[in-house]
């Protein structure tokens, strides 16, 4: 029992570390890259002009105005809810591929790239947002792999002979006599 609350305080702890100081400085970075991009943006359409169309350009900053405002959101929950609502709603996910389909139209290879480095920016916020999770599931994961490698072990113990099974196991029998 001294154990599991040692290691809850360990996770808490490790929990706190993550939520509380790290990922906060992680995602003030991703944000400020947010506002870079809007900015390239921005600076691409008075450069650029008539070439980069009024439209792509509204979508495009529209979504980066988007990810900025809704950045601390954007995790592996999010990207479930997601996924569910595009199976389910025909309607939205028919809007979601009509917005992006004018957003791949753009001829403007700086506002594509603009758009990768966005899309860059939204895998490391999901990362960073997600990211307390591997305090929880990396050790389940880790004792998962331990216990597949050790089963063909557990099985051969179990099927042993006494005697083979004594030349293995060292040392007295715990609580027994004799």
């Amino acid at each position: 029992m001294e154990y599991a609350i040692f290691i809850f305080t360990i996770l808490a702890l490790l929990h706190f570390w993550y939520e509380g100081i790290l990922s906060p400085s992680l995602r003030l970075e991703i944000r400020y890259r947010l506002f870079e991009l809007r900015d390239e943006a921005r600076m691409l359409k008075i450069r650029r002009g008539n070439d980069f169309h009024d439209r792509h350009f509204r979508y495009l900053q529209d979504s980066i105005n988007g990810l900025i405002k809704n950045l601390a959101r954007i995790d592996l929950a999010m990207l479930a809810s997601i996924t569910m609502k595009l199976r389910q709603d025909k309607e939205f996910k028919a809007r979601l591929e009509a917005r992006s389909k004018i957003l791949d139209d753009c001829k403007v290879e700086e506002a594509k790239a603009i758009r990768k480095k966005g899309a860059n920016l939204i895998e490391r916020a999901i990362s960073v947002n997600s990211g307390a999770w591997m305090f929880y599931v990396v050790p389940i994961a880790i004792a998962l792999v331990c216990y597949q490698k050790t089963a063909k072990a557990i099985r051969f113990i179990c099927s042993m002979s006494e005697h083979d099974l004594e030349k293995v196991a060292k040392g007295p029998t715990p609580g027994l006599v004799g």
